[in-house]
């Protein structure tokens, strides 16, 4: 069963095909979702490529991010949005 939520999460997810996704230090992107989205990491999961995923939202503003670890170091944006319910 804690397996649904973040499949559900993530079947609604969708990145524009056209934009490149932000990548990053982890700690820089960390401190950006806080301070300029006021987003915390909520869900910590692997995908299929055994990368770590992490969804970040915003339960005022309704906004959420999901980053892609790549390595220790660094971090890729894949995806955001708005209206999470």
């Amino acid at each position: 069963m804690k397996y649904v939520i973040p499949l559900l999460l993530l079947s609604t997810i969708t990145a524009a095909a056209d934009q490149q996704p932000a990548c990053g230090d982890i700690t820089a992107a960390y401190t950006y979702l806080l301070k300029q989205y006021g987003e915390h990491p909520m869900i910590q999961m692997k995908d299929a490529s055994n990368r770590t995923l992490v969804i970040f939202t915003n339960p005022t503003t309704r906004t959420w991010t999901v980053l892609q670890f790549l390595n220790d170091t660094k971090s890729c944006a894949i995806a955001s949005g708005e209206d999470l319910t």
